[in-house]
């Protein structure tokens, strides 16, 4: 639900790795916001930042698409 959405956005920007990725996820698939593949990066690479190996997968994996 876009509340869901919006309440991973805010825990992602306290600093919540977890909902930095599912922001991410969120982005790649058009479902809650616009998709943006750049935005994602952006989420996922600061979710990787505080060791959430899933974000630094799919941020390697979102990469090859992207660059």
């Amino acid at each position: 639900s876009l509340g869901a959405a919006q309440l991973n956005d805010n825990a992602c920007n306290l600093g919540n790795a977890k909902a930095c990725y599912n922001v991410g996820v969120m982005y790649t698939t058009d479902d809650y916001f616009k998709k943006d593949n750049i935005k994602a990066l952006e989420v996922f690479t600061k979710a990787c930042g505080m060791n959430l190996k899933e974000a630094c997968e799919a941020y390697d994996n979102l990469k090859g698409l992207v660059y």
